[in-house]
């Protein structure tokens, strides 16, 4: 037709084209990852099928249109797919053959779809714009002479077979690579876990393997074989995914192992009870640069995402980078311990914490009574152990100095009644250090004993720490047995346990004062063999006492509160958790025989909830079994009497449920019964006493119901006990 040949008519075709081309070059579709080529490839991909366009049939581009127009979410996209319909419809209603037009209409679609993000997936947006351009260059090219159409097939089958050859080139290479990328990613997954636990030396050679094996994999994707596959789309961003974290990653682990070389942990032995603060203090710099590797590393991650990646490779990436997310915090957390750990160990003057002992043979909600006591002085890194005594005559020097517990109104409210509020005024009764423990929030016991200390002792202290006998047991790992001259007795890593839990009060029934020193003697002459040489470097014994902390057996306080906001950091301060907004529950138990009968003690629990999602009530069900396993005989009067007349092997417990929901009802062995309601900690408390025969059971069933924000977390924390809590079937 003249009109398609009309040379005024063909220059404003091609006029058109550059514009759309030059519009579509600033779209976000990034099929290669290159800025560069990605502006091309999008530019004058959508120049060509407007020149090819401009002769496509009318109802050809009006589809088109409308296929734009319905992924064109955003109403300027919305307006201009509108007008590319209307025009492509004028033309087919007026019977015109106007190239220009429709040329204006295929640029003005294209672009439509360089532009929208079909539920932010741009991968849909191009499925649909390639079908629509396949129709228009298919039926557009129709009209071009023969000789043009030959050069465009031609054309198009020399891109096919570059892009097929291309494609098969890199994934030959990924081929050969995936064994080398898998094994870098595994040992850079692992360096960084046992960077984490301090295992430094064995760190440094999985980032260094790491290293190895991604600089091979990175060689082989960045071949000249493997070039050509730069330009083609999505195959490219594969490639430049595997290329950055690969190249990226052989460079950062290299820097970590470099890193990690420099730190000398010959020079953190502690030598004759002195951390060295200086070689502690040079951990920063590497650990630093180590972080700053591993952000690097995720950041590389996180750029590499693309839209354009099939499923198995963002898999990949994220996988990757979960593993950096869940270790960084732990990273992070020890920078801040190294930088605050100096002044904690006395650099800038001597500290002294308040170290309480406690054993859970008589329970009390923070784990077991405190039994005796001890300061702990570190003066420029140099640990000493003295002042140790009976929790006892703590006491009784508490009660003749008239202390007070003052400026802790929750802590009152919920605990003075057991002889920590004689007057209405704070006055503590006998036992204020021993019962101390009764709550299972540590910071509330860590700031009212150092109070209570001060003005019993007249003497200050900057923390608190408490321990059981569980830790002590771990302690001697280092310093091999130590003999207690109260009883004529050997006690090791092995036996330590079964010995403060039990035997130490059978072997002492007789004498009171025996079993206090006892008990007194065997962490006295654990520190005093640690501090003369056994105490390990301080990161290989953070890492061992890592489970006992998560178990609640050693807990720390400090008086400052930068410090204590580290603690707290590193999950060692022993608060009971928060539960912003989440469900929850807990159980406690404390002594109320006065006898050492818990280690006998055996607790199943379980806890179901359902949530009605019409109105958001959550309706729970918190059971709990406890097992007396005491015999009624056999043993001293002071192991399984009482102070309240029970038969002997008696338990008498002070039970507490933690919940944020209300109380709805609750049976004791299926009898209905009544429970003290209080709180703590923004969590609701349920208490009340149970009396268990030697070899009884008794069964609480405890209902609770009400709202919270987030019923699908279930926030719970355990009491450390002799005998673990198990689940109840």
């Amino acid at each position: 037709m003249s009109t398609s040949h009309d040379r005024a008519t063909g220059i404003r075709v091609a006029v058109v084209a550059v514009l759309a081309g030059l519009a579509a070059t600033f779209a976000p579709p990034a099929p290669t990852a290159n800025a560069v080529i990605d502006a091309v490839v999008v530019g004058v991909g959508v120049a060509l099928i407007v020149l090819v366009g401009a002769l496509a049939p009318w109802w050809v581009v009006s589809l088109g249109a409308g296929a734009a127009l319905v992924i064109a979410l955003d109403p300027v996209l919305m307006v201009l797919a509108l007008a590319g319909l209307g025009a492509a419809l004028w033309v087919g209603g007026t019977r015109r053959e106007r190239p220009d037009v429709l040329a204006a209409a295929v640029g003005v679609t294209f672009n439509v779809f360089a532009w929208a993000q079909l539920d932010e997936f741009l991968g849909a947006s191009a499925i649909v714009a390639g079908i629509v351009a396949v129709l228009v260059f298919v039926t557009g090219i129709r009209r071009r002479p023969r000789r043009v159409r030959r050069l465009a097939w031609a054309a198009v089958g020399l891109a096919a077979v570059f892009a097929g050859a291309a494609s098969a080139a890199l994934g030959y290479e990924v081929a050969k690579t995936r064994h080398a990328l898998a094994d870098g990613l595994n040992a850079a997954e692992q360096g960084v876990s046992q960077l984490e636990n301090g295992d430094f030396g064995d760190a440094a050679q999985s980032f260094r393997a790491a290293s190895a094996t991604l600089a091979a994999a990175h060689e082989r994707v960045s071949s000249p074989l493997a070039a050509g596959a730069a330009v083609v789309p999505v195959v490219a961003q594969h490639r430049a995914a595997v290329a950055d974290m690969s190249g990226v990653g052989a460079a950062g682990a290299a820097t970590v192992a470099d890193a990690l070389d420099e730190i000398d942990l010959d020079a953190l032995r502690t030598v004759e009870g002195r951390i060295n603060l200086d070689a502690l203090a040079a951990l920063e710099g590497p650990l630093t640069r180590v972080r700053a590797a591993l952000v690097d590393l995720q950041q590389t991650t996180d750029e590499s995402r693309s839209p354009w990646l099939v499923d198995r490779a963002t898999y990949e990436l994220d996988d990757f980078d979960a593993s950096i997310d869940e270790h960084l915090p732990g990273l992070d957390n020890a920078l801040a311990a190294i930088e605050m750990a100096p002044q904690m160990l006395g650099a800038d003057g001597p500290r002294t914490y308040l170290t309480l002992f406690t054993t859970p043979s008589e329970s009390r909600g923070l784990g077991g009574f405190v039994g005796s006591y001890a300061e702990l002085t570190v003066d420029d890194g140099q640990l000493s152990l003295s002042e140790f005594g009976r929790a006892q005559d703590l006491d009784a020097a508490a009660l003749q100095a008239g202390a007070r517990v003052t400026g802790h109104d929750a802590f009152l409210r919920q605990y003075g009644r057991f002889g920590f509020d004689t007057d209405g005024a704070g006055l503590v009764g006998d036992s204020a250090f021993r019962n101390l423990a009764m709550t299972p929030n540590f910071p509330w016991v860590g700031a009212i004993a150092a109070d209570l200390y001060a003005q019993t002792t007249g003497r200050e202290v900057d923390g608190v720490i408490v321990m059981d006998p569980a830790v002590v047991a771990a302690l001697l790992r280092y310093t091999g047995p130590v003999h207690l001259t109260t009883l004529d007795q050997d006690v090791d890593e092995h036996n330590a346990l079964p010995f403060l839990l039990l035997d130490q009060y059978v072997l002492g029934a007789a004498d009171n004062e025996m079993r206090a020193d006892a008990l007194a003697e065997a962490a006295s002459l654990t520190f005093d063999a640690l501090l003369s040489g056994a105490l390990p470097e301080p990161i290989t014994l953070a890492r061992d006492l890592a489970p006992l902390t998560s178990q609640r057996r050693v807990l720390v306080w400090s008086a400052h509160p930068e410090e204590q906001a580290l603690l707290e950091r590193v999950h060692v301060a022993g608060g009971i958790p928060p539960l912003g907004g989440a469900d929850g529950w807990s159980v406690t138990l404390t002594n109320g025989g006065g006898n050492k009968i818990d280690s006998f003690l055996q607790r199943r629990a379980s806890y179901d909830a359902t949530t009605e999602p019409a109105t958001g009530e959550t309706t729970a069900t918190l059971r709990l079994e406890l097992t007396n396993r005491a015999p009624a005989d056999g043993l001293p009067s002071y192991v399984i009497g009482n102070r309240l007349g029970l038969p002997p092997g008696t338990s008498r417990l002070y039970v507490s449920f933690y919940s944020p929901l209300a109380l709805a009802g609750v049976t004791l062995d299926g009898e209905a019964t009544g429970l003290a309601v209080g709180e703590e900690q923004g969590w609701n408390v349920y208490s009340g006493y149970v009396d268990i025969p030697a070899g009884g059971t008794a069964t609480f069933e405890v209902q609770l119901a009400g709202t919270v924000a987030r019923p699908g977390e279930v926030v719970t924390w355990t009491q450390p006990m002799a005998q673990p809590l198990e689940q109840l079937g």
